[in-house]
Order: structure tokens, then sequence, then C-alpha cells
């Protein structure tokens, strides 16, 4: 007896992105390391900081960091032959300086590492078998750039964002993402 694996899109994500890091980690000009976690804002902050620590200082190979925003939504029963229509967000970030300016950003945060690694995922999510491997302009969603990404609250303080510092993001947001039906999705390999 065959027994399929069900899709779960933080596991699918996880594997997109360690192609995505695959890519950035092993090119010869200005390599760098790209992450992954997923799950609620809490969690994902106590991912990246030291527990039980007052300072603001990611723990070293954290950033920049892709995240499964939860929660995402999975449509079932619409088309018999898929699994789920999925609808998410992705947040890319990457630590910034305050002192930035907006041309500052753009040539250290943006330009070199948060647009690449935009690009990289949707080129990835092309090419995953569990997406029937869509065309990358067919890939729907939203993209947002998220300049000092906590730059301040309504009363134009200076506040930390989500992950306790400020950061420079794209935020991937409404993503669409048809995920195979059962059938056609791949068999465990090893049952022991």
């Amino acid at each position: 007896m065959v027994i399929y694996e069900l899709p779960y899109l933080p596991d699918i994500l996880e594997d997109v992105v360690a192609r995505v890091n695959t890519v950035f980690s092993t090119r010869l000009v200005d390599p760098f390391n790209v992450y992954f976690d997923y799950g609620l804002q809490n969690d994902v902050t106590r991912n990246i900081y030291k527990k039980e620590t007052s300072t603001a200082i990611p723990i070293p190979g954290t950033f920049p960091l892709v995240w499964l925003v939860m929660n995402y939504s999975e449509l079932r029963g619409k088309k018999i032959d898929k699994y789920a229509d999925s609808s998410t967000s992705l947040i890319i970030g990457m630590p910034t300086k305050t002192e930035y300016t907006m041309r500052q950003r753009t040539d250290n945060s943006f330009k070199p590492r948060l647009f690449p690694i935009y690009q990289e995922i949707l080129i990835q999510l092309s090419l995953e078998d569990w997406f029937n491997r869509p065309e990358i302009e067919k890939i729907e969603h939203t993209k947002i750039d998220l300049p000092y990404w906590g730059c301040g609250d309504a009363n134009g303080q200076n506040t930390e964002n989500l992950f306790k510092n400020f950061i420079d993001a794209v935020q991937i947001k409404d993503l669409k993402l048809e995920i195979e039906n059962i059938q056609n999705c791949k068999p465990f390999s090893n049952f022991s």
C-alpha cells in the first residue's frame, strides 16, 4: 500500500526557499544565505532573537529572512484535480539602519538583496511540482516594498517593528497558489 504525503504549505515553501538559498549562497560574487521561517509573529520573533534577552540583536544566521505569515487559507473542493487553492503572504526582510535615506536603502537593501530574493522566489515557485509549474507571469500576488518597516506609529514616534528592530522588507501579499491534488502528489519513499 502506497501512502501519500499530504501537501503542507510551510514544508513546500521551506523547500522553495532552500533552493533560493542555494542560488545565492553558491554564487561567486557577493554570496549570502537566505533563511526561512513560518508562524505567527511572536513565534518568528522568538526564533530570530535569543530567548530571555532584552537586546535587539538577531541571532547570526537569521537574515535575510523569508517569513511565511500565518494564518493562510486553503480553499478546498473548488476543483477536483487540485488539492487546494491557497492564499498566503510572505515577508522578505533584512535589518536596516535608521539613519539610511531611501536611496541608501535602495542601494544597500532592496537592489542587492530583497529584489533578487523576490525574483528568485517567483522563479522557484514556477519550478515547484506541488504548484503544477505555473509561469512566473501568472503567479498572482501583490508586491509591496516596505522601506524602514516600523518607522513610526500614528503619532510619528519611532517604534520598533514586529522583529524588535527596523527592517527593510518586500511583502508578497495575497500570493495565490494552486496546490496539486493528492493523487498527483509524491509518495512517501520509506516506511520501516
